[in-house]
């Protein structure tokens, strides 16, 4: 169901950035810490937020992995974000290949972060700090002659380049259809809504498109058998026995 006032609105996401910057401004010292960024936020979200088309129900970040460092641990989450940005300045200064390939892996989840929050999610905030790890402690020791062990290094950081570039445009493709989906659905373009919907589906599995192409399923064209097909790979395909927005607008439909 789309807000016929939501159409001049700006989007959703830019609205809870405003309010989270506010709330990082407001404890900038010593932060709230990153486990009560949801139970402390809620007044610095602007009205219009809740009036646009995609609001959500919890806040447990800022979807935002800067403000959600600020927010969460204040002057030491700031000092900790200087860090990494140091760390990659030299990086880039030092000129080393395989530390330059390994940096750009850790830039795409690092501006990955910029419009989520994926570091606390076990293997990609592994593999951050990991890389983060790597480039801080590479070219310590000196030039490196070339050996067998620096070339196979060479082929895995040039293998890991080449998988990161791969997902970072799946994974665009598959966001960028599920949004113009959200926004079709705004317009009350169901058909169309819904074949985006199973376009960034089939691109990349992932429940919200899934959820959202269940909801069109049987709310607007009546399919219930279609809306379990779709639900029901939210369960078998990835694992996930509870998706959170999908029992949000469930109960608000019922």
């Amino acid at each position: 169901v789309s807000n016929p006032e939501s159409a001049s609105l700006p989007n959703s996401r830019v609205q809870l950035w405003r309010g989270s910057l506010d709330f990082a401004l407001a404890h900038t010292i010593i932060g709230v810490g990153p486990a009560r960024i949801e139970s402390r936020i809620a007044p610095y979200i602007p009205p219009e937020y809740f009036l646009s088309d995609f609001p959500a129900v919890r806040h447990p970040h800022p979807h935002n992995e800067l403000l959600n460092m600020w927010a969460g641990y204040g002057a030491a989450g700031i000092l900790y974000l200087l860090m990494w940005l140091t760390a990659t300045a030299r990086q880039i200064k030092r000129k080393d290949p395989v530390g330059l390939w390994i940096l750009w892996s850790f830039l795409v989840l690092l501006i990955h972060g910029l419009f989520d929050v994926h570091l606390g999610v076990p293997l990609p905030g592994t593999l951050f700090f990991l890389m983060l790890g790597t480039i801080c402690g590479s070219g310590l020791s000196g030039r490196e002659k070339e050996t067998p062990f620096l070339r196979r290094r060479y082929c895995a950081a040039g293998f890991l380049v080449l998988l990161s570039a791969f997902y970072l445009v799946q994974n665009l493709r598959s966001g960028t259809a599920l949004h113009q989906g959200k926004m079709l659905l705004s317009q009350n373009q169901k058909q169309q809504a819904l074949e985006k919907f199973r376009k960034s589906a089939l691109i990349t599995p992932n429940a919200p498109a899934l959820y959202m192409a269940g909801q069109v399923e049987f709310f607007d064209f009546h399919r219930p058998d279609m809306a379990i097909f779709w639900w029901k790979q939210i369960k078998n395909d990835l694992r996930m026995p509870s998706f959170l927005h999908l029992n949000r607008n469930l109960g608000h439909a019922f």
